[in-house]
C-alpha cells in the first residue's frame, strides 16, 4: 500500500449539486471519465475538477490505483465508499464520484498532461527538440515523485539535472528548458528529493548569487506558492558568499595585475586599462551579482545557458588582450567549481559521482 494518500470526497448516498465554487477543467475533461479530481485552492487558484480515467491514472501511479482500491471509487450513484474524505467537498460532480487532492489545478493540469500525452505515445516534455518551460517540467517531477510515477517523475527531472551538472562555469549547454537564476531555488529543492548531489552543489551555488532577501523569502511559484530554501541551505548559502567573493575578487585582480599579453596590439592603452581597474576595484570590490553577466531565459536564447561576466574589469581595449585574459578567466572559473565550491559550500564534494 502507497504511503502517500490525497484525501478523497465525503462518504455520501446523496448527490451533491453544491458546485459553486468548482469550475470545470477545459482541457482534461472527458465525458466518459469514471473519476473527477478536484484540485486544492491556492491564492491565485481556485477549485478545479478534472474528469478522467481511472485506468488512465492507475497504470502509471501506484499512489491512485492505491486510493481507487481503498476508497471502493465506482462510477454510478448509490455505489461510492470513500473513507477519506473531505467534508467541504462533493461526493459527486456531475454523477461522477470525485477525489480531492492537495496539488493546485496548475499542477495538476502538468501532471495530467504528462499522464495523458505519454499514454497516447506523445512526447510532449520528452521532446528534446521542444522548448519547455522550467515550471512545467519542476512540476511534473515534483507531483509525480509524490503520485510514484516514477518513469514520469524520473524523465522530467533528469531533463532539469542534465542543464546544471554539466554547468562548468564557462557555458551551460542547451537542454531546451526555459528558466530564470531564481529558479534555481526549486532546484535545489528537487536534487535533495530525487538525491542528485551533483545538481545540489550547483543549484546552490546559482542560490548564492541571488540577491539576499530573494535567497531568504524564497520565489513565488506559478500557483502562488512560495518556494523556499530549508534552513539548513540557507545557512549554507549565507555563509559561501563571503568566501566566494574573497576568491572572485582575488582572481579578477590577479588578472588585471598581469598586465597585457606578449601578443598585445595596444600595451599603453591595456596597461593604463589595468592600472585603472585595480584601482577602482580596491576602492569598490565586485558583489556576487557581478559573478554572471547573464542566466539566459525565456526568449534570450533557444533554452537555458550561462555565462560569466568578463565585461566590468575584463573588457581589454585590444582585441588579443581580451580574448586571452577572457578565456584565461573562464577557465579558472570552472576550475574553480569543483575544487573550491564544496569548500565554500561546507559540504562533501559532489562533483566526482552523481
Amino acid at each position: 500500500m502507497s504511503t502517500a494518500q490525497p484525501s478523497s470526497s465525503p462518504d455520501s448516498s446523496s448527490t451533491s449539486t453544491d458546485h459553486a465554487e468548482i469550475t470545470r477543467d477545459t482541457e482534461f475533461w472527458f465525458d466518459d471519465g469514471n473519476i473527477v479530481l478536484i484540485s486544492a485552492a491556492t491564492s491565485t487558484c481556485g477549485k478545479v475538477a478534472f474528469r478522467v480515467y481511472k485506468g488512465m491514472l492507475a497504470r502509471v501511479s501506484p499512489v491512485f490505483q492505491d486510493l481507487f482500491e481503498l476508497a471502493g471509487a465506482h462510477p454510478g450513484p448509490g455505489a461510492v465508499t470513500l473513507p477519506l474524505h473531505e467534508a467541504s467537498e462533493p461526493r459527486l460532480f456531475d454523477g461522477c464520484p470525485t477525489v480531492a487532492v492537495t496539488e493546485s489545478s496548475i499542477e495538476m493540469r502538468h501532471f495530467l498532461g504528462a499522464v495523458l500525452y505519454s499514454a497516447m505515445n506523445v512526447p510532449y516534455f520528452r521532446d528534446p527538440t521542444k522548448l519547455q518551460p522550467f515550471a512545467r517540467m519542476a512540476t511534473i517531477a515534483r507531483v509525480a515523485h509524490k503520485y510514484q510515477a516514477d518513469a514520469l517523475a524520473t524523465a522530467a527531472f533528469e531533463r532539469i539535472e542534465q542543464l546544471f551538472i554539466t554547468f562548468d562555469g564557462r557555458h551551460a549547454p542547451s537542454y531546451m528548458i526555459e528558466l530564470t537564476h531564481e529558479d534555481a531555488i526549486q532546484v535545489v529543492n528537487l536534487a535533495h528529493l530525487f538525491d542528485s548531489p551533483k545538481t545540489l552543489l550547483i543549484a546552490l551555488f546559482l542560490c548564492c548569487v541571488l540577491p539576499p532577501l530573494l535567497l531568504r523569502n524564497g520565489t513565488l511559484r506559478e500557483d502562488g506558492v512560495r518556494e523556499r530554501l530549508s534552513d539548513e541551505d540557507y545557512e549554507l548559502c549565507a555563509g559561501a558568499v563571503r568566501p566566494m567573493l574573497a576568491w572572485y575578487n582575488d582572481t579578477l585582480q590577479m588578472h588585471l595585475r598581469e598586465g597585457p599579453t606578449p601578443e598585445c596590439t595596444e600595451p599603453v592603452q591595456c596597461r593604463n586599462h589595468a592600472r585603472r581597474a585595480e584601482e577602482a576595484m580596491k576602492r569598490q570590490p565586485r558583489s556576487l551579482k557581478n559573478i554572471f553577466a547573464k542566466w539566459y531565459s525565456r526568449g534570450d536564447t533557444p533554452g537555458g545557458s550561462a555565462s560569466w561576466n568578463t565585461s566590468d574589469y575584463l573588457g581589454w581595449p585590444c582585441d588579443t588582450c581580451h580574448t586571452t585574459h577572457r578565456e584565461t578567466w573562464h577557465e579558472q572559473l570552472a576550475d574553480a567549481i569543483p575544487q573550491f565550491l564544496p569548500q565554500w559550500l561546507c559540504i562533501k564534494n559532489s562533483l566526482e559521482g552523481n
